[in-house]
């Protein structure tokens, strides 16, 4: 060996010298264990809001930004969990194994006490997938209720983990799991199953009714599966402002902004001729309120101007799903009441 050359970088025995082929081998040499497929199963096969099912995807991925995961990109600070603020910030411990956490997943579950041995979130998710205590009901609102529950605690979890940490804002169990009852419930009452399978038992009945008391009601007869508010409208800008001037109708885009849910909050618009020219514009703020309900009245709003100025023929476009399915059931999520 020479001692008084310069090291160098190399790759395997060729020094300096890279293929795709010896990146490849080196590659299936690492042991790698696919994740189960029912973990996947269990993020998409019943949706629910599209952040929220991202959002549990990261987490089976160990990709969400906990402490945990900063350090391991080198971020410096503290890592103890906002809830106990006792133990060190990991996606197991802050949302399973924390008391908080703990109490959360009991009162949003109550009376079922699903007990799962936990090694990892995917484990969880799992279990969650094949445990459901409501064998007759596969396919209906009871067991997209259970399926889609702990994506929705995942998700109302870290929005007050973040707002204990960065607005030193905290909110007791029982009001977290208030929050999660609310989205899951208007989530669930705009979904297109008309009908349970077969008779609910007295608990099965009053736990899918604790999420909203008109889960149980069907939908509008005249009403089906296909005549869903059409949410989702993937064109490019211009091919979007070429497909609207087809409809030859004036167009109201309206949107509410908040900080925190609940959190000072605000909504907005603007209604546009079929020519693309506005008729006017409008943004107020209303305190502190919930997400929806900004959607809600920024929609209100909009659409009482409108009335004013004697204007009829409209078009709506927002980015709430709850919003919009509510106006095509021709209903209100709870709370959310539009004269």
């Amino acid at each position: 060996m020479a001692l008084n050359n310069l090291d160098c970088r190399g790759w395997g025995s060729q020094v300096g010298v890279y293929s795709v082929a010896a990146g490849y081998r080196v590659l299936k040499a690492i042991p790698f264990v696919p994740p189960n497929p029912d973990v996947w199963k269990s993020i998409w096969s019943v949706k629910s809001l599209p952040k929220v099912d991202h959002f549990s995807w990261l987490l089976a991925h160990n990709s969400a930004l906990t402490a945990e995961v900063l350090r391991k990109k080198g971020w410096e600070g503290p890592s103890q969990c906002s809830f106990c603020l006792k133990e060190e910030e990991t996606s197991l411990h802050l949302f399973f194994e924390c008391p908080f956490a703990k109490e959360v997943w009991r009162l949003a579950t109550t009376p079922w006490t699903p007990n799962p041995s936990l090694a990892d979130i995917p484990s969880l998710l799992c279990y969650w997938f094949h445990s459901s205590p409501f064998t007759s009901h596969q396919k209906d609102k009871l067991a997209c209720a259970w399926l889609t529950l702990p994506k929705f605690i995942f998700w109302k979890l870290w929005l007050e983990r973040n707002n204990c940490l960065f607005r030193g804002i905290s909110s007791p169990p029982l009001q977290v799991v208030t929050k999660i009852k609310s989205l899951l419930g208007d989530f669930l009452r705009f979904q297109p199953w008309q009908h349970l399978n077969s008779p609910l038992q007295p608990l099965e009945e009053g736990w899918i009714i604790s999420f909203n008391p008109g889960l149980l009601n069907s939908l509008p007869p005249s009403l089906d599966s296909q005549q869903l508010a059409v949410w989702e409208i993937r064109k490019e800008p211009e091919d979007f402002r070429d497909w609207r001037k087809t409809l030859n109708r004036n167009s109201l885009f309206f949107d509410g902004a908040l900080k925190g849910n609940p959190g000072e909050a605000g909504g907005g618009g603007v209604l546009l001729d079929p020519a693309d020219n506005r008729i006017l514009k409008y943004s107020w703020g209303i305190g502190i309120d919930t997400n929806n309900n900004a959607e809600a009245l920024a929609l209100w709003q909009g659409l009482h101007q409108a009335k004013v100025m004697g204007i009829r023929d409209i078009s709506i476009f927002g980015d709430s799903r709850i919003i919009i399915q509510a106006l095509t059931h021709h209903s209100s999520p709870s709370n959310i009441w539009l004269q």
